[in-house]
């Protein structure tokens, strides 16, 4: 067995912006099976990785008896960390800090990526902020080698994994059916829905709700929905004019879908296809969140 999968270790790795002339995205492998292949080690203490920055917000009156829970902001969450740069010789040492460094941007985001025999992947987008603050008493030409604590910081505070992807198929041409969503996540997920025409689709607004009746489509284009409450679309493709998605989000009439899919839940959603056919299917595809890498 490849002994990358009987490793305990928690892996670390770093998939750094790309390289402005080949596209390459560079790896460095900072803790766990590999660690130090490129010659960057991840230090000790490092702060951040385990839990986002919560702030719970509350209203107070003047006569006010404590205070009235109002919601929750997660912030972007801060991590600081130290790179352990090394080399063998002298120009091996300067190559490998060069090539660290050049992988980081505060205007750009690398990825950190962290692996468990337990959970899998789960991955988090990470920019520089600041300076990079050397921490060594001797000059690092002598000993090959050199420390540097690093602040790095990530818009988007949770870690995410793999997209979760289930599918329902008009096969038996009953016209509906039950499309099974997990979300083996801690946070609520919110499913975007693929269907291709023709035919007029209706799928259940979560569990228990009410179905919601979509846009028409002809044959060849295809239905892209956003379920999200920050970005809801519907947008339609069609592959006989190869045009761009085209929002029609008015064709909807205020029709929106309002209950998420709750957080380590199992659901099964009501689908129904009029006027399609035995290839009319309903492809859903959703981004497990986690507090955690681990």
């Amino acid at each position: 067995m490849n002994p990358f999968l009987t490793d305990d270790r928690t892996r670390l790795v770093y998939f750094g912006i790309p390289d402005p002339y080949t596209g390459k995205r560079p790896v460095f492998h900072l803790a766990g099976y590999g660690m130090g292949k490129q010659g960057v080690l991840l230090g000790t203490d490092p702060d951040g990785l385990e839990f986002p920055p919560i702030e719970s917000l509350w209203s107070e009156s003047a006569r006010q008896i404590g205070a009235t829970y109002r919601d929750t902001v997660i912030s972007r969450r801060e991590v600081d960390i130290e790179a352990q740069v090394f080399g063998d010789t002298m120009r091996e040492f300067r190559q490998r800090r060069e090539q660290w460094f050049k992988a980081w941007s505060p205007r750009a985001t690398g990825h950190l990526a962290c692996f468990t025999r337990y959970n899998g992947w789960r991955w988090l987008g990470v920019r520089n902020q600041g300076q990079a603050s050397p921490n060594w008493g001797k000059d690092p030409s002598l000993i090959r080698a050199a420390y540097f604590d690093m602040s790095i910081v990530a818009d988007d505070p949770l870690w995410h994994t793999f997209q979760e992807k289930f599918l329902w198929t008009n096969a038996a041409q009953t016209g509906q059916g039950v499309i099974k969503i997990r979300n083996a996540s801690e946070y609520e997920a919110h499913p975007k829905f693929y269907m291709p025409g023709p035919g007029k689709y209706s799928i259940q607004d979560g569990a228990n709700g009410p179905m919601v009746e979509l846009p028409e489509l002809a044959d060849g284009e295809t239905l892209a929905i956003d379920t999200h409450p920050q970005r809801p679309t519907a947008r339609v493709f069609s592959t006989e004019g190869g045009s761009d998605f085209t929002s029609v989000q008015k064709k909807m009439r205020g029709k929106r879908f309002r209950n998420p899919m709750q957080p380590w839940t199992s659901t099964e959603l009501k689908v129904s296809v009029t006027g399609g056919s035995d290839v009319s299917q309903v492809y859903s595809v959703s981004s497990p969140r986690f507090d955690s890498p681990w």
